[in-house]
């Protein structure tokens, strides 16, 4: 291997291990705001409490 094989090699491997640490962490927030009840907004990077379901009414009305 030339140096400017190993090099790039070791770029990539830092890149790899960069992004599983990235997602790894990703990972916990996500289930940390599960866990405390709330859901995770990707876009935003953030842990919002549930929203609100409307309740489902019938019409009991049938023609």
């Amino acid at each position: 291997m030339t140096r400017l094989q190993l090099v790039i090699a070791g770029i990539t491997a830092l890149l790899l291990v960069g992004l599983v640490t990235w997602q790894h962490q990703r990972e916990q927030m996500v289930k940390a705001c599960n866990d405390m009840g709330g859901y995770w907004h990707g876009p935003d990077s953030a842990c919002l409490p549930e929203p609100l379901r409307p309740i489902l009414q019938r019409d009991l009305h049938r023609s």
